[in-house]
């Protein structure tokens, strides 16, 4: 072991001596100098322009995004340019002065001299980790609340793929004795190993290689705060994978050894790497640590909890990919692998999950596809893109045979993923637009659906109520149906839809009932229908417009509900109709536990708009249901001289314990607030359409869905900067892109300097 260090410090003091290597570092520097004060000006004019925004920690080091790459990010997308130059004469400085030949006849051994080699690769690497923390010490003093658990993780990542590229080099320059040649072979294997998960992805064994080796997916989880078992076996086995080859190769030279018994070896040393590899990526044995303050990188805990009680088999994921879909392109064998990858959190908590990918090709609305093909059939069509895209046509199923495994034609034959778990199936949708892949709300909620009883809303209909399928201006299409159109719609987040007939009966499997809007009057058999389905204990919610309460008062008055007569007008609001009311919540202990909108809603006083809305009254006296005002208006004027002015219920919330549950009701003096053509309004901040009818039923289902995986903001969400804007990161900016690199500049010329005059 004294003899490996001694070759470390005498291989780190000739890195020192050199003027490539103090370039490199103060290059380097420089860049992630930029990328630190980049970011930290741009986060503050967010910030002086009032704009909420949290876990900055993250934002500044850790996240590529908004045009801009981390601190960390920064350094590790950039540190396979400058690795070469640093390892180009790790060995190939020994093969072209031949004084290897020496130290082959020396005591020496092959494994000393490559072992010490690179001891010296790790120390430097050390050094890169000491660099960063100088914005690390910055980012500390600058950010309230910093994360440093964070910082911890991306500082590991950083280490392990710097040591990586080290191993990587160190053989590279065994093969050659021309630093040059070294140097660009070296850039050249590094920059295959960061592009190869894109190679030979058709072909799913090269495929399940290619993309084990991708080195910079492997740092990148740490850098955002997820040490995962699988990353840290990688570098563990890749590592000493080269130095093991380097010195088989070595070592040949020095033995003579014929060429095929070195290719023995070599095929020896890889396929127990890639075996060790494969191994660890098995699921049941992966192991992962959430470095970040808020566990962004694992699901939620309900969640955890639900995939976790899954005890009854495997869960599958089918995925029927359209390949006449305008989305197939993210279903593409290339795309396998990361796919796959982005589902890993929740099999990291139900390891025995399954993914089946099935081909096939029917109508799909992809106009640009048809119309620039019009002349073919649907086969001959499907026969063009499947050679396109490298297919075998063969393989992937007809209508026909697609329809004798699912019918996706009430999916409109888009491209789609099913869940299969103890003979219950869910779909979980790919959405229309750039952002169409599902979120947790989507998948977990499909999830549930297989676990616990489903959850249905009827809609009443026979008296021009307004409802779920039609998609005018006037009915709820939008938030609660919508299926590949909008990914927040309660279908999507876990709901069922069913049309109620009254009068035939209201089924058992009702859990939430909704008027919307009646304009013509219920039948007293109707009203005792409507009224049975309360008494049961089940949930309800009425929608009124102004003066029309008459077509179901009796269930009104059951409730202790009335409607105040005439319009409410808005007083003093400019640039927008009297009609607009705008509704304010009411804040009540619990009502709110973590959902966003209810935190939205109290921070910024966000309102919904209810355009042509009246006012509610209640009795308690008549009712023994609990009545609370859930929105109230403020400033407005009514035809009743019994109205407050100041604070006007618009809509009302009653609650009633039936044993351990607790039914729930929800009255409105609007029905429009929820409508298509409401939910799209841009011209003020509101919000009917950023998750109230989530929010809404979610109270209503009792909590049981749209699921509520909201969780709490990064403390992180504060600044401490200087009175001027940009005064602080110009001042950072000096010190590590002018300052720093100065003095390194300075002492690295002193030290060439001095060694030369030796």
């Amino acid at each position: 072991m004294k003899t490996i260090l001694e070759i470390a410090r005498i291989q780190l003091a000739r890195l020192f001596f050199s003027p490539v290597v103090w370039l490199v570092i103060i290059i380097l520097f420089m860049q992630v100098g930029y990328a630190f004060t980049d970011r930290l000006e741009y986060y503050e004019s967010i910030l002086r322009k009032n704009i909420y925004w949290h876990s900055l920690t993250k934002w500044i080091f850790t996240e590529t995004g908004l045009g801009r790459a981390g601190v960390f990010s920064s350094f590790a997308k950039n540190l396979y340019l400058y690795l070469p130059l640093l390892t180009m004469g790790l060995i190939s400085a020994e093969l072209s002065s031949g004084s290897i030949k020496l130290l082959y006849s020396s005591p020496l051994s092959v494994r000393q001299l490559v072992l010490g080699k690179y001891l010296s690769m790790v120390a430097f690497s050390l050094l890169f980790v000491i660099c960063l923390s100088f914005f690390v010490l910055a980012g500390y003093f600058v950010i309230d609340q910093f994360d440093l658990k964070l910082m911890l993780s991306g500082f590991l990542g950083v280490f392990l793929l710097s040591c990586a590229y080290a191993a990587v080099g160190v053989f590279i320059s065994s093969l050659s004795s021309s630093q040059i040649v070294v140097a660009i072979s070296t850039f050249v294997v590094l920059s295959f190993l960061n592009f190869l998960p894109q190679l030979g992805q058709e072909t799913p064994i090269i495929r399940d290689i290619t993309f084990w080796l991708s080195m910079t997916s492997r740092s990148d989880d740490m850098i955002r705060g997820l040490i995962r078992s699988q990353d840290i076996v990688y570098f563990l086995v890749i590592i000493p994978l080269f130095i093991t080859i380097t010195i088989i190769r070595l070592e040949a030279i020095q033995k003579s050894q014929r060429l095929w018994r070195q290719w023995v070896s070599y095929a020896a040393v890889v396929s127990l790497a890639v075996a060790v590899g494969g191994v660890s990526s098995m699921p049941f044995l992966r192991w992962y640590r959430d470095m970040t303050r808020t566990q962004e990188n694992t699901i939620h805990e309900s969640s955890q909890s639900l995939l976790s009680s899954m005890t009854e088999g495997p869960l599958v994921m089918n995925i029927y990919a359209n390949i006449l879909d305008a989305n197939f392109g993210s279903a593409l064998p290339a795309v396998q692998n990361a796919d796959i990858r982005r589902l890993e959190r929740y099999q990291r908590f139900k390891p025995d999950m399954l993914f089946n990918y099935i081909y096939f090709y029917d109508s799909v609305h992809n106009s640009l596809l048809f119309n620039e093909n019009e002349k073919l059939t649907l086969k001959e069509l499907a026969k063009k893109v499947s050679g396109a895209h490298g297919l075998d046509f063969d393989k992937i199923l007809s209508p026909k045979e697609i329809r004798e495994i699912v019918d996706l034609r009430e999916e409109e034959n888009q491209y789609v993923r099913q869940f299969e778990y103890n003979g219950r199936k869910e779909f979980v949708r790919m959405f229309d637009g750039i952002n169409h892949y599902p979120g947790d709300d989507q998948i977990m909620a499909a999830m549930k659906k297989m676990v616990v009883m489903k959850k249905t809303i009827g809609f009443v209909t026979g008296h021009e109520e307004r409802g779920y399928v039609r998609n005018s201006d006037d009915d709820y299409r939008q938030e609660f149906s919508l299926r590949h159109q909008f990914k927040n719609s309660l279908r999507n987040l876990g709901l069922n839809f069913e049309e109620v007939h009254l009068g035939e009966g209201i089924s058992s499997h009702i859990d939430i009932l909704v008027i919307a809007d009646a304009k013509t009057s219920f039948s007293d058999e109707e009203v005792l229908e409507v009224i049975g389905f309360i008494e049961s204990g089940k949930n309800l919610l009425i929608t009124l417009e102004p003066d029309q309460a008459d077509k179901i008062q009796s269930i009104l008055d059951y409730l202790g509900v009335s409607q105040v007569k005439g319009e409410l007008k808005a007083i003093n609001k400019q640039d927008f109709d009297p009609n607009l009311i705008l509704s304010r919540f009411v804040r009540h202990e619990g009502m709110y536990p973590n959902y966003w909108v209810g935190k939205y809603a109290a921070e910024y006083d966000y309102p919904i708009t209810m355009p042509g809305a009246s006012a509610l009254a209640y009795d308690t006296t008549l009712t023994e249901y609990i009545i609370k005002p859930f929105l109230v208006a403020k400033e407005v004027l009514s035809d009743s001289m019994e109205l407050d002015k100041t604070n006007v219920p618009t809509a009302l919330m009653l609650s009633k314990s039936i044993g351990e549950d607790e039914q729930r009701i929800m009255i409105f003096g609007d029905a429009d607030f929820a409508d298509n053509s409401e939910v799209e309004r841009r011209n003020m901040m509101s919000m009917n359409g950023r998750g109230f009818i989530p929010f809404l039923f979610h109270w209503l289902s009792n909590g049981e869905f749209p699921l509520d995986l909201s969780r709490k903001d990064g403390i992180d969400a504060k600044l401490n900067l200087a009175e001027k804007e940009g005064q602080t990161a110009s001042l950072l900016q000096m010190i590590y892109i002018g300052i720093i690199p100065g003095l390194l500049l300075v002492v690295g010329g002193l030290l060439l300097i001095v060694r030369k005059r030796k």
